[in-house]
């Protein structure tokens, strides 16, 4: 294997995490600017909001995969711009602007920081399916 060959299998193979931890480290960066430093609890409830927001996608399709499944999702090329953190990082930044609350802020922030990227990356597998 070259090594341009490795570079662009670890470039596609890290896009989603990569791309959903600029999308999670920032949606928690504008939180903090926002409320300050979080306590153990907003902490625990940004981890429980992000959770959330991931289980209402992943319990349907639970029964659906099978213990030994692989999954390999082939992302078109735009995908690994990584994009979707603005996204994220921009409607985060719209909520917690909204959200004066800092218990309820910390957890919507963790959520919507996981469905708007979630739903991103969804979007984007539609459109260029329907092309």
């Amino acid at each position: 294997m070259s090594f341009a060959t490795a570079v662009t299998a670890v470039v596609q193979s890290i896009a989603v995490p990569y791309g959903y931890t600029l999308a999670i480290w920032s949606a928690g960066a504008l939180a903090v600017a926002k409320y300050g430093v979080p306590r153990k609890r907003h902490v625990l409830l940004f981890v429980a909001g992000a959770m959330l927001g991931y289980l209402i996608f992943d319990i349907p399709v639970w029964s659906s995969l099978e213990a030994t499944s692989t999954i390999s999702v082939h992302l078109p090329s735009i995908a690994l711009l990584n994009l979707f953190p603005l996204v994220t990082s921009i409607t985060s930044a719209l909520l917690t602007k909204e959200i004066e609350n800092k218990t309820i802020g910390f957890m919507v922030t963790g959520f919507t920081a996981t469905t708007v990227y979630i739903l991103s990356l969804s979007l984007l597998l539609i459109g260029l399916a329907h092309q």
